[in-house]
């Protein structure tokens, strides 16, 4: 096993070809409902294409696709951002888009895979990720992933839950 696989999912490089799946994506409200405290607003193209530029340039993240083992599907993305070398620590972000793969272990193995990553080839000592408390398609791959704990919560602007989780 490679270093960006698990026992569902290989992590690749985001490819400029990927751009309209994702773009499928960011326009599906339910998808979006969960990604963010702003409003959910479908995505532009232009701003789809600044994220892409920016993940696959940036010096301080690293973006992955996430593909399915079986069939080299691609069903979401994840990375890692705001890396501080002085801190050891970065933040997490996961997305799976293919809403047919959700509560199917995908997410969980992502997560692993990306985690191991952080830990042995970027020598991290934390990570950390904010979900939502009604996110169960988040909040799930993260409890199961080694040695993730639940370090605080709160409210934020009167209207969610929010949770740091931290690995």
């Amino acid at each position: 096993m490679s270093l960006f696989e698990g026992q569902l999912v290989r992590l690749t490089q985001l490819q400029r070809d990927d751009l309209p799946l994702f773009r499928q994506w960011f326009r599906d409200y339910e998808f979006i409902s969960l990604l963010s405290l702003e409003a959910a607003v479908p995505i532009t193209d232009e701003a789809e294409d600044e994220w892409y530029e920016h993940a696959v340039k940036g010096k301080e993240s690293f973006f992955f696709a996430i593909c399915l083992l079986a069939d080299g599907r691609l069903i979401g993305s994840c990375g890692l951002f705001g890396i501080s070398p002085k801190n050891r620590c970065a933040t997490f972000g996961i997305a799976i888009g293919d809403k047919d793969c959700w509560g199917k272990g995908f997410g969980t193995d992502a997560t692993q895979v990306l985690l191991r990553f952080a830990f042995q080839e970027l020598n991290l000592n934390r990570v950390q990720l904010e979900v939502f408390a009604f996110n169960h398609v988040l909040f799930v791959p993260m409890r199961k992933s080694a040695s993730c704990t639940k370090e605080s919560g709160g409210r934020l602007f009167s209207a969610r839950d929010v949770t740091m989780m931290c690995c």
